[in-house]
């Protein structure tokens, strides 16, 4: 009963909005606030920081603000591009409650960065300009939007597929590399979870959602880093994989060993990561903000395209696997030229990550700290 309540309230709001377009005054180009829906999984919000500032760079005197899921609302806290964050419950609010909300806030402009889910919410709510991609609905995408953008090129990363919905707006050619701003306070209180030793300092995120993505050779991992590197092991996680981590730590000597998992805040993270030398993990959300910090991070990807995260550098090590079972090419609901994934849940034989070894991963790390004593020695 309550879904169709909320199909119908949405509904009602649809048809209130295309009648009240009729007398609308022709808009300007003066964006007094921008909205930015941004409802997706961690990884893809800290890539599509470089949108923020894009927007901010372009109309200085304009409010951004964004929608993004109520559990990462914490990691915008602190940027300097976004004025006001809109966290957002998923099916648990009303979209009665939710239009109404929206409508308030009487922006000018919205940029949908997802998949489309919430196009009907955003007309509903009145905002006069909507921009977003074509996607598999193209007739309900049309409909609701004011600006159709159609993916015809190279894929890039998925960052530069959110800047390219900035085009509309007269943004072009915007600096792709997401960026973070750890406050002092939040380092401080990283510093005091950690002992005050001298070394190398690696951390290691072995946990992820997905199952896929699971690599199973973390163990062996951490010993090796610990004999070879005599390295300072830090290991995260949130409170979901305390379980998981503690079982792969049992019996390892934890003189080098630090397990920070279920002890920090998302928040946390960012300068976490800022004071290591190398972030070890697989393809999750911590490893794009190891990036965002310009911290060295080596990646294990599975089944998603090690290209989903831009141009890699020297610093930016991405392991793969090539076992020619990724035959997807879709990234929201676009078809993307020269993109391989996988988009199984469970996998028996799970290759595509036990082919990647720990002493691949060791050597990626002596890559980056080679490259960094040439950087130090001027050479």
């Amino acid at each position: 009963m309550k879904k169709v309540i909320n199909k119908a309230v949405l509904f009602f709001y649809i048809g209130l909005s295309l009648f009240r377009a009729l007398f609308r005054k022709q808009r300007n180009n003066a964006y007094k606030r921008i909205l930015v829906v941004d409802t997706l999984r961690l990884g893809d919000v800290i890539m599509s920081l470089p949108v923020f500032k894009a927007v901010k760079n372009k109309y200085p005197d304009s409010e951004v603000l964004v929608i993004v899921r109520a559990g990462f609302a914490e990691i915008l806290e602190d940027n300097p591009y976004v004025d006001k964050i809109i966290p957002y419950y998923g099916k648990s609010i009303s979209n009665l409650k939710f239009i109404k909300s929206l409508a308030k806030e009487r922006c000018d402009v919205c940029i949908n960065l997802c998949e489309g889910k919430l196009n009907g919410i955003i007309y509903a709510s009145g905002i006069p300009r909507r921009i977003g991609y074509i996607q598999k609905h193209k007739r309900r995408d049309r409909f609701f939007l004011t600006d159709t953008v159609e993916w015809n090129g190279e894929f890039k990363g998925i960052t530069s597929m959110f800047l390219r919905l900035l085009e509309p707006l007269g943004i072009f050619g915007a600096d792709d590399k997401p960026e973070l701003y750890p406050k002092a306070e939040d380092t401080d209180s990283i510093a005091d979870l950690l002992p005050n030793v001298e070394g190398l300092k690696i951390i290691i995120h072995p946990g992820t959602r997905k199952l896929t993505k699971g690599w199973p050779y973390y163990r062996e991992l951490i010993e090796k880093i610990i004999k070879q590197f005599d390295a300072f092991v830090i290991i995260s996680g949130d409170s979901s994989e305390v379980p998981f981590i503690n079982k792969m730590l049992d019996s390892l000597d934890n003189r080098k060993i630090v397990n920070l998992a279920g002890k920090t805040t998302l928040k946390q993270l960012a300068p976490l990561c800022s004071m290591a030398d190398i972030v070890i993990g697989n393809d999750t959300g911590v490893l794009h903000i190891a990036r965002a910090v310009k911290t060295p991070a080596i990646t294990i990807f599975g089944p998603e395209d090690p290209g989903l995260a831009g141009t890699a550098d020297a610093l930016d090590m991405r392991l793969a696997a090539d076992v020619g079972c990724g035959t997807d090419s879709d990234y929201f609901g676009i078809a993307m030229q020269d993109v391989k994934r996988c988009k199984k849940e469970t996998c028996e034989n799970h290759e595509c990550m036990k082919d990647i070894t720990a002493e691949m991963v060791i050597g990626s790390m002596e890559k980056i700290l080679a490259q960094r004593r040439m950087h130090c020695s001027g050479d």
